[in-house]
């Protein structure tokens, strides 16, 4: 059969290059991947580059405004200060208030004002640890009648 010995000859150089074909696919597979996976190398270290410049970006731009922060609140200071709150104040035309121009207004149905007397020690006590005592009990019985006085008010 000289027919059948062509026949299985020629599938077996079909048979080759198919192997071939295959190999040179697996190893155009495993290229492509490489190539895939140093494109993301390269992109992901592009960002994390891209991303640290950003950073010291804001970090300076942070320092920046940490000083001019710093430089309101002197100024602020500075505006708050007495002599410069009289300077202002004298220029808008206010003057200091004399005893004759205060006026007292007497308010309907306001409790008095507790008395704060000083009460002498007991006989038998004497000394500076006594004298703290009754200074401590006089503050605290004026501290009850203002908190009695003005209890339910919202204070």
């Amino acid at each position: 059969m000289p027919g059948t010995r062509d026949w299985l000859s020629h599938g077996f150089k079909r048979a080759a290059s198919r192997f071939e074909a295959r190999a040179a696919l697996g190893w155009g597979v495993a290229v492509a991947l490489l190539a895939l996976s140093g494109v993301s190398y390269l992109a992901q270290g592009s960002r994390v580059i891209v991303s640290s410049y950003r950073i010291r970006q804001l970090t300076a731009e942070l320092r920046a405004l940490q000083e001019e922060n710093a430089f309101l609140k002197a100024q602020i200071a500075a505006g708050q200060s007495v002599e410069h709150l009289q300077q202002r104040a004298a220029a808008l035309g206010f003057v200091a208030a004399r005893a004759e121009d205060i006026e007292y207004l007497t308010v309907a149905d306001y409790p008095p004002a507790p008395e704060l007397s000083v009460v002498p020690p007991p006989a038998g006590r004497s000394g500076t640890a006594a004298g703290l005592v009754d200074w401590w009990h006089g503050l605290a019985r004026g501290f009850t009648g203002w908190a009695v006085s003005t209890a339910g008010k919202g204070f």
